[in-house]
C-alpha cells in the first residue's frame, strides 16, 4: 500500500548557502538618460591645438582669447589635403586626412578653422 504522507524537505543547515536576492536601485534624476542637448561639441580637439587656434583668432580679431567662445570643436575626416577649404588653382593630395574643425565666435565674427591631425591649421574663409 502506498504511503500518502509527504516527507517535508530537509531543513537548511546553518552552513548551506542561502540564495541572495539582488535589488537593482531605482535611477535617480541624475542617472536617467537625458535627451541630447544642443550644446556644442568641444572635447575632441587636443588642448594644445585649441590653444594655438584661440591665440590666432585673438590676434586676428583683437578680442581677448578668454572672451572667445568655442561653438564647435570636433574630430573630422577631410576628403583631401585641402582640409575642406580648397583654394582655386592649387592641387591637393586626394587622400582622406584626419583632423579637426573648430568654429569660434569672437565678438560678432565667426571663425571657421580646419586642422589636420599633425596640428597644421588654416582659417577657412569660404
Amino acid at each position: 500500500m502506498p504511503d500518502d504522507t509527504k516527507t517535508p524537505p530537509p531543513a537548511a543547515s546553518p552552513t548551506s548557502p542561502r540564495p541572495v536576492r539582488t535589488v537593482r536601485p531605482v535611477p535617480t534624476v541624475n542617472q536617467v538618460p537625458q535627451a541630447p542637448t544642443t550644446a556644442p561639441v568641444t572635447g575632441e580637439v587636443p588642448a594644445d591645438l585649441l590653444a594655438k587656434i584661440l591665440a590666432d583668432a585673438a590676434q586676428r580679431s583683437g578680442v581677448d582669447a578668454a572672451a572667445i567662445v568655442v561653438q564647435k570643436g570636433a574630430a573630422v575626416e577631410w576628403n583631401d589635403s585641402s582640409l575642406g577649404c580648397p583654394q582655386p588653382g592649387v592641387a591637393y593630395m586626394q587622400v582622406i586626412t584626419p583632423g579637426y574643425q573648430v568654429v569660434l565666435e569672437a565678438g560678432a565674427t565667426t571663425y571657421d578653422y580646419h586642422a589636420n591631425a599633425r596640428g597644421r591649421f588654416i582659417l577657412c574663409q569660404k
